[in-house]
């Protein structure tokens, strides 16, 4: 009897023990070809002065998405089923995706206000409900200071379905004045 766990367990390890270790030194190789090229990407995206958030963006979803596909692959190897993990995986992202649907459409117009850029940071803008000069733009939301000093937190889900007036992304503006004059002048 412990003849016969000892001859189990020897060839196991002759099978799967060599292919697990195999397979988690492939992973950290691959972990550090990973950290090497997210971490030149980077720095290419620095050295061409791309927005910050943009960058951080691309940086994390390169770094974290290629390690998470790697460790999938890996199990895959190993010889676990990788079908009821991606199924799993997909249907979390759908909950999530369920839960977070405003937040994911504030995270939409942050995206394309970061890549058309119909305002930047110090223009003055009019929504429809809302006027003030740009202090800062986020992923969530873009931030803006009133003419009295106050602050407001606009959805960019908002500022990328509705109309924004930009008073400051021309130098030059007609301005209109009406002057009442007699008609006896």
């Amino acid at each position: 009897m412990d003849e016969e766990i000892v001859n189990n367990i020897v060839s196991w390890i002759l099978e799967s023990g060599t292919k697990l270790v195999l397979g988690i030194f492939a992973l950290f190789i691959v972990f550090k070809i990973i950290n090497l090229l997210s971490n030149s990407i980077k720095k290419t995206l620095n050295k061409k002065k791309v927005d910050v958030l943009i960058t951080t963006i691309i940086y994390s979803l390169i770094r974290k998405g290629l390690k998470i596909l790697s460790f999938i692959i890996f199990l895959g190897y190993v010889g676990i089923d990788t079908a009821g993990i991606g199924a799993a995986i997909a249907s979390i992202f759908v909950g999530v995706g369920l839960a977070l649907q405003g937040s994911l459409s504030n995270l939409a117009g942050g995206v394309i206000i970061l890549i058309l850029r119909p305002f930047n940071i110090d223009h003055y803008i009019e929504l429809e409900n809302h006027s003030g000069t740009v202090e800062s733009i986020g992923i969530f939301y873009t931030v803006l200071r009133t003419p009295d000093n106050k602050v407001i937190y606009v959805p960019n889900g908002e500022l990328a379905n509705n109309e924004i007036i930009n008073y400051s992304k021309k130098d030059v503006r007609r301005m209109d004045k009406i002057i009442c004059v007699s008609y006896d002048s």
